[in-house]
């Protein structure tokens, strides 16, 4: 049952990887304009923080401006690292998903990872729920 579920998750990748949703690439200042579509952001990464003590273990990666001036704030759950990878603290960082609003800011919640143009495979079989947000890391 296990494996029929890793299965099905690993070709919903595939074809979410072959077939791209379509996402118009927007400034990040304007993320909070496009609440509820599916948008692509690049920009600086202005901080990073784990929420250590919070339920989930979120880590939070604030894009433009840092907390609480953020433009987006892209937000992995511990429960889908292992599927994104390592997240900068720095540099230049793309985000593909569903712009959702929490507490009044633009946030993407991402669960897996595109690194150099590859795809990161995830490891876990259960990846949560729509919305699913990739990231891109450039070097």
């Amino acid at each position: 049952m296990k494996s029929l579920r890793t299965l099905s998750v690993a070709g919903i990748l595939l074809s979410i990887a072959l077939f791209p949703v379509t996402a118009q690439t927007i400034p990040a200042a304007d993320a909070k304009n496009h609440i509820g579509e599916q948008a692509t952001v690049c920009v600086l990464v202005a901080s990073k923080r784990v929420a250590s003590q919070s339920q989930g273990t979120p880590t939070f990666v604030d894009l433009d401006k840092s907390y609480p001036n953020q433009s987006l704030t892209v937000l992995v759950w511990e429960r889908d690292q292992g599927n994104v990878g390592p997240l900068p603290g720095s540099g230049q960082l793309c985000v593909t998903g569903r712009i959702v609003q929490y507490r009044g800011k633009a946030e993407i919640v991402t669960f897996a990872a595109v690194a150099f143009g590859k795809l990161v495979w995830p490891t876990s079989a259960v990846c949560s729920g729509p919305p699913l947000g990739t990231l891109r890391f450039r070097g």
